[in-house]
């Protein structure tokens, strides 16, 4: 075979090579040498490929063009595609980068072949796809690989864009959410018909302005100084926010925000997206409601009570003022429960409910703990005895006929008071020796209000 002539590395590598190559007379285009890899792609033996020349592979205009063109680029070698008939009948398109190879005896080409036929399919393609004035330029790169250089006016993919650009432009106009694009410093360029509705801003009264126009003013400095931030590293923010309407009311959004570079990274735009998230809010709230407030009356319940008795009693430290607890439970309501049914219990207890809060001052808290059982936070109380007034209000309102489904029915309640710092600092304490002087109020007849620690009824 021809390369026994060559040194032994070339040798080597030809042979092992999992790349088709081969071995060709310059004069004649005859196949001197194939290896194993290019025996595969032919569909030949190597013994076979060695009866022939590269034009009989190549019925197509005559093949010394090629051969032609090979041997004036001695130097650089030359890369062509061509189309071959292989032993069983299939035809390639294969790609043939020769390089001339000096060797003992006659020069010869050294060539790599390798198949193109997808590539050269699309390529085709995307010829008819486009104007006879605009042709793509390809190249092949050293791996061999097809490469598009330029291509002008091209009909295809120019209507894709357009395409693209009209999509883009319904998303933009019949979104639900609302889109803001600004300009690099931050000032309007556009908004959607969505954001529009959400803002009450017209679009003429936007435009040119910055979105500081929907400022809240919940949003700390900082916030807004973070969000920056994160802008200018990531070039991508998301987060909640609230917004205010052009009537003043106050509203959550979702915002994300992108920034939009050129080709050479310099923010050209920044895009918002401001999504609804009202009901979101609204289920949070609702979860809230749940966790921090009793169903039935809409009074904190106990766990909330905890919470505000913890922050009265800093409140109270930080002052240096007292406070108490007033432990409230119904005198008689098992026996009006039990009598006329749970359904009138619970009006009951909802106007009780009502009636205490209407007693109370503006900053005390009322709480259901649950059944007949509630609890008064008194704030800010002037003296050992402040809180008189409004337990004996609480007495008094609690004595008045309730009227429920044609019947009049009456109650009354019995209050335990704990105060702090007198008794306790601490609030599950303070609790306890409320519902304690409560007991005591109950076992002194009811109806009636007693301090914890006093040992009898206040009145």
């Amino acid at each position: 075979m021809a390369l026994q002539n060559s040194v032994p590395s070339v040798l080597d590598f030809f042979r092992q090579s999992a790349t088709a190559m081969l071995v060709v007379a310059p004069s004649t285009g005859k196949i001197m040498d194939a290896n194993d890899a290019a025996c595969v792609l032919f569909c030949s033996s190597s013994a076979c490929l060695c009866t022939m020349t590269l034009k009989e592979m190549n019925p197509q205009p005559p093949f010394h063009t090629f051969l032609d063109l090979a041997t004036a680029s001695k130097e650089t070698g030359v890369c062509v595609s061509v189309s071959c008939c292989c032993a069983n009948g299939t035809c390639k398109e294969i790609e043939l980068r020769c390089f001339f190879m000096d060797t003992v005896g006659e020069p010869l080409f050294f060539s790599v072949a390798r198949e193109v036929t997808r590539e050269t399919a699309f390529k085709h393609s995307l010829e008819q796809l486009l104007s006879p004035r605009a042709r793509p330029s390809f190249y092949c790169n050293k791996e061999g690989d097809v490469n598009v250089v330029a291509v002008m006016m091209d009909k295809a993919w120019r209507k894709e864009a357009t395409m693209r650009q009209q999509l883009a432009a319904n998303v933009f106009t019949y979104a639900n959410e609302g889109i803001l694009i600004t300009d690099a410093m931050g000032k309007i360029v556009d908004a959607n018909g969505a954001f529009v509705k959400i803002s009450g801003f017209e679009l003429d009264e936007i435009i040119g302005q910055t979105p500081r126009l929907l400022c809240s003013r919940i949003h700390s400095r900082e916030f807004f100084v973070a969000m920056w931030e994160t802008l200018k590293v990531q070039k991508h923010w998301c987060g909640e926010i609230w917004n205010q309407h052009k009537d003043g009311t106050l509203y959550p959004r979702l915002l994300t925000i992108s920034a939009i570079e050129d080709a050479q990274g310099n923010v050209q735009n920044y895009v918002a997206l401001y999504a609804d998230i009202s009901h979101l809010k609204a289920h949070e709230q609702e979860l809230e409601r749940a966790a921090y407030y009793d169903f039935l009356t809409g009074l904190p319940n106990r766990a909330c009570l905890m919470e505000k008795l913890e922050q009265a009693i800093c409140r109270a430290k930080g002052k240096k003022t007292l406070m108490g607890v007033a432990y409230i439970d119904l005198d008689g309501f098992k026996a009006i429960n039990d009598t006329h049914g749970h359904e009138v219990g619970d009006e009951i207890l909802t106007i009780i409910a009502k009636r205490l809060q209407a007693q109370l001052r503006q900053g005390d808290t009322l709480a259901r703990l649950g059944g007949d059982e509630f609890v008064a936070i008194l704030e800010e109380l002037k003296d050992s005895k402040g809180y008189l007034l409004s337990t004996r209000r609480l007495l008094e309102v609690a004595r008045k006929p309730l009227h429920v489904r044609g019947m009049a029915l009456e109650l009354s309640v019995s209050i335990g008071v704990a105060l702090c710092p007198l008794e306790t600092h601490d609030p599950q304490e303070l609790m306890r020796y409320a519902d304690r002087a409560m007991y005591l109020a109950k076992q002194a007849g009811k109806n009636r209000c007693v301090r914890y620690g006093l040992g009898s009824a206040t009145f």
